[in-house]
Parts: structure tokens; C-alpha cells; sequence
């Protein structure tokens, strides 16, 4: 949903710069001033955000790498049975990099965890703040779906009122 929101966000052009809306420390959904916090949990989103994209594909193209390698096997068993030996087509081995670059992220957030259960607790109480302000907002969001999704029927009327005349 934050994905969603904060590419809406910046899809929107802004007439002098040419390009779409800068998130600037706003909430994509809300479009309210993020605090110290909340800026903290939507770079944790876009972290997540990277690493998602990152993800995506990778299982092809280990699978690719696997019958790549695969079929020099049996291109080099050929060539061992028949004394006859052909030049082997280069292994494109960048899935595999890939793969050791997430495993050295994933060792390293897992560094990142709490050591102690003192850490662990004030970390808890972080979270619990961070939730109570997210029921805040889902509340707010659901009180202000109703005048929305009026104020956007609203201006479909007006941009279709204008496009007719």
C-alpha cells in the first residue's frame, strides 16, 4: 500500500518542475509531516521496498544458471567421450553475486538484532508507539474515506463538465 501510495505521489506532475511530487518527509498515504519516527519506518519500507525488487526474478535466474551449467556438463562429458573439444559458451554467474550480495544482507540484519532482552524490550516499546500511532491513522483513514470518495466523484463531475464544454 505504501508502494502503491508514494508511486501515486510522485506520478503526479507538478506544472513548473516538470516532474512528479517529492515525498519530502510526508506520509504517502496521509500526505501529513512525517516525524523522526515515521521517517524511519518509511525508509524501513523502502529498505524492504529494494530488497523485494532485488528478490524478484532471482529464482529465475538461478534456475537459468543451473541449466546453464548443466548443459556445459554435458557439453564437457561430450568432449571427454569424443576427444573432441568444442569452446564452451561463457556461464552468466551475475544470480549467483546476486544471491551472495543478499545472503551478506540477511547476515547482516540479522547482526542488527537485539542482543539483550533489555534492547529487545525497548525495542518492543518503540513498536508498540509505532502501532498505537498506526490504529491512529487507519482510524483517521476510515473516517475520511466517506468525504474522498465524495470529493473525488466530485471532481470527476467537474473535469467531465469541462471536457464537454
Amino acid at each position: 500500500m505504501i508502494r502503491t501510495a508514494a508511486r501515486f505521489v510522485q506520478s503526479i506532475a507538478v506544472q513548473d518542475e516538470g516532474g512528479g511530487l517529492a515525498l519530502d518527509g510526508r506520509c504517502p498515504l496521509c500526505w501529513q509531516e512525517a516525524d523522526e519516527d515515521a521517517q524511519a519506518r518509511l525508509q524501513r519500507f523502502q529498505q524492504d521496498e529494494a530488497l523485494i525488487v532485488q528478490i524478484e526474478g532471482l529464482a529465475d535466474r538461478l534456475r537459468l544458471l543451473g541449466a546453464n551449467l548443466n548443459a556445459q556438463r554435458r557439453a564437457i562429458q561430450v568432449s571427454l567421450s569424443s576427444g573432441d573439444w568444442q569452446a564452451s559458451p561463457a556461464v552468466d554467474v551475475a544470480a549467483l553475486h546476486e544471491l551472495r550480495g543478499l545472503c551478506a544482507r540477511v547476515d547482516a540484519e540479522r547482526a542488527a538484532l537485539p542482543a539483550t532482552d533489555e534492547v529487545a524490550a525497548e525495542q518492543l516499546a518503540v513498536l508498540s508507539k509505532e502501532r498505537g500511532e498506526l490504529a491512529s491513522r487507519k482510524a483517521l483513514a476510515e473516517a475520511l474515506s466517506w468525504p474522498v470518495w465524495r470529493l473525488r466523484g466530485l471532481d470527476r463531475r467537474c473535469v467531465s463538465r469541462v471536457s464537454s464544454s
